[in-house]
């Protein structure tokens, strides 16, 4: 499943540099507005994009539901000067009125923010959906949200795969009056 946008690399920016716009994704934000921010470390050659947030919302949009099973995985970062706050990552079913949850996960890892390199403070987070062939989801918008429910979290290479699930099956059954003998019975 194509997630547009998923290493937060657009718009792309020096070192230390910020950007309140966020391309292809939708931001929600209850409690603080979160931003892209261009991290390094110093004599460290790994540099990244990645979102912050002390409390808002990033939907994504990225097909349909169909039946099989999806997994969702994020990098979730932390940082020494800041405390590393809550989040939940799901995917959910919209039908244009009402968001459903498919699968959501809270604070499935912590991150090490005192790690030495960029790579070190982040840890993948998953979740995963499965859909059934019956699902009423089915056919409904399919959309990633990456929540930060409280303090900085940071979000970074979103990625969505899918195994799809077998159709619809139509079974016909007839029913039929018979005899059986049985071995060593008689009537």
């Amino acid at each position: 499943v194509t997630v547009e946008n998923p290493g937060f690399e657009d718009p792309a920016m020096p070192s230390g540099e910020v950007s309140n716009t966020v391309p292809s994704w939708t931001e929600i934000d209850p409690t603080d507005a979160g931003y892209i921010k261009h991290m390094s470390l110093d004599s460290n050659a790994y540099d990244l994009n990645a979102y912050r947030s002390d409390g808002s919302t990033l939907i994504q949009p990225v097909g349909t539901v169909e039946a099989g099973t999806y997994t969702l995985t994020v990098e979730v970062g932390a940082r020494p000067a800041a405390p590393f706050g809550s989040y939940t990552i799901g995917l959910f079913a919209n039908d244009g009125t009402t968001t459903t949850p498919l699968a959501t996960v809270t604070d499935p890892v912590t991150p090490n923010k005192d790690g030495t390199t960029l790579e070190e403070r982040f840890a993948t987070a998953t979740v995963t959906a499965e859909v059934l062939a019956l699902d009423a989801a089915k056919g409904q918008s399919l959309e990633i949200h990456l929540i930060a429910n409280s303090s900085e979290v940071n979000f970074d290479q979103v990625a969505l795969d899918f195994v799809p699930g077998p159709d619809d099956v139509n079974v016909y059954l007839q029913t039929q009056r018979f005899n059986k003998s049985l071995p060593g019975r008689s009537e």
